[in-house]
């Protein structure tokens, strides 16, 4: 229904200059006039192939798909999505799967999907989309207007959690006639969430042995103290005593320790996860 209003727009914007150029002309006009009229026929010649011919010629720009794409994200108060060039290859080799294999489907006649593409590529994501279309499209706004028309694709377009984009557009023989592809792909890359520190995990697992050999120490002292003790040695329970408190200290420094590494870890942790649902 757009598409036809627009051809009607174009008609009356056409048929509008022509008749306000055209005029009745009596047989006696002379020569100058007639000379005038033949050079404003061929001013509005120039204007009609301009327009039919220029303007009318059907150009898919993958900065254009975008920038339109970001302008209706934009009209609904929502960020704009950065352009991705690893998307960008990913959506090329779909596009190029799909006119080597002449099929139109998120999922090849292999069963493969975008996200099959995106691990071989070694993409890692937490989300990822895609927008397929194929048709004579007047230019990029047309072929986004026509996205923004379809309720899944929509989605696709306006969903918050998408940050980056990646386009392939390439007018290709599809079915025997000549015709735009044009493959839109959304995420959510891994990258966008910063993922619990490696070392403080490292660095938990070695104040964990570190800890562990400290109790180990401690017990045993104290069961050198008791024996002692119990035995009545008093010198040895006495030279024990210190080297056990120390132990004890040891052990309360290290757990310390161990507790601010281990809150930490579990922050980052919980910061890394609430980025995944977001």
């Amino acid at each position: 229904m757009n598409k036809g209003l627009r051809i009607i727009v174009l008609t009356i914007i056409i048929f509008g200059f022509l008749g306000s150029n055209f005029r009745l002309v009596d047989a006696y006009q002379s020569s100058a006039s007639i000379s005038s009229i033949s050079q404003r026929i061929e001013e509005i010649g120039n204007f009609l192939n301009f327009y039919l011919f220029k303007k009318g010629k059907s150009e898919l720009n993958q900065d254009e798909i975008i920038f339109w794409t970001n302008t209706e994200r934009q009209n609904l108060g929502l960020a704009v999505l950065e352009k991705d060039l690893e998307l960008s290859r990913i959506a090329e080799i779909k596009l190029s799967d799909m006119e080597e294999k002449q099929y139109f489907d998120h999922y090849s006649p292999e069963g493969r999907g975008i996200s099959d593409e995106a691990s071989d590529s070694g993409y890692e994501y937490i989300s990822i989309g895609e927008n397929l279309a194929q048709g004579n499209f007047r230019d990029s706004k047309d072929l986004v207007e026509a996205w923004m028309e379809s309720p899944g694709h929509r989605e696709n377009i306006l969903k918050s959690q998408y940050n980056k984009i990646g386009i392939a557009a390439e007018k290709v023989t599809f079915e025997g006639k000549k015709t735009w592809l044009a493959v839109q792909v959304f995420s959510k890359p891994l990258s966008g969430c910063m993922e619990p520190s490696i070392s403080l995990k490292n660095s938990i697992d070695r104040e964990k042995k570190i800890l562990q050999d400290l109790f180990e120490t401690t017990n045993s002292t104290f069961s050198k103290m008791s024996n002692a003790k119990q035995k009545g040695n008093i010198e040895i329970y006495n030279k024990l005593v210190p080297e056990y408190n120390s132990l004890v200290n040891q052990v309360n420094d290290q757990t310390s320790v161990l507790q601010n590494e281990i809150s930490e870890y579990n922050r980052e942790v919980n910061a890394f996860n609430l980025c995944l649902e977001s």
